[in-house]
């Protein structure tokens, strides 16, 4: 189970379907259209939380979680592996002399994990990120 605005979930549901694996995505009550009848096609079961925030969304998505797991699209290690951080590495690989003087991330998970991956090999990095509506995890 997880919450998603959308592209969290999707790439959820392509995994479940993949594995044969139930999955269950939160979606904010506005949640466009399309992207709401993306995980339905994918086989996820897509629950709408009476919230428009993320935030929100998430708490009331994980009151009902119960025992099934709780995948995060910014605080799950095997996520930010995948969603940016292995991205970072193959940057290594072609670019030894990496260096980012400035970049502009509205809240993308795979643009963020991917610039907080580089900061982490200590590439020379400004960051400033901003969203009119970020999840906490990413504000923290």
């Amino acid at each position: 189970i997880a919450a998603s605005a959308g592209n969290h979930g999707l790439g959820l549901a392509t995994a479940a379907r993949e594995f044969g694996v139930p999955c269950t995505v939160v979606v904010p009550r506005g949640v466009p259209a399309v992207k709401e009848e993306g995980l339905r096609a994918l086989g996820a079961t897509v629950l709408k939380s009476p919230f428009d925030g993320y935030d929100d969304t998430e708490a009331w998505a994980r009151e009902r979680a119960g025992g099934a797991r709780w995948i995060s699209p910014y605080d799950d290690p095997d996520v930010i592996a995948g969603n940016g951080g292995t991205t970072a590495m193959e940057i290594f690989d072609e670019a030894t002399d990496a260096s980012i003087s400035a970049a502009r991330v509205e809240v993308d998970t795979f643009v963020t994990n991917t610039l907080v991956r580089l900061g982490l090999e200590k590439v020379k990095m400004d960051l400033i990120s901003a969203s009119a509506d970020a999840p906490k995890g990413l504000t923290q």
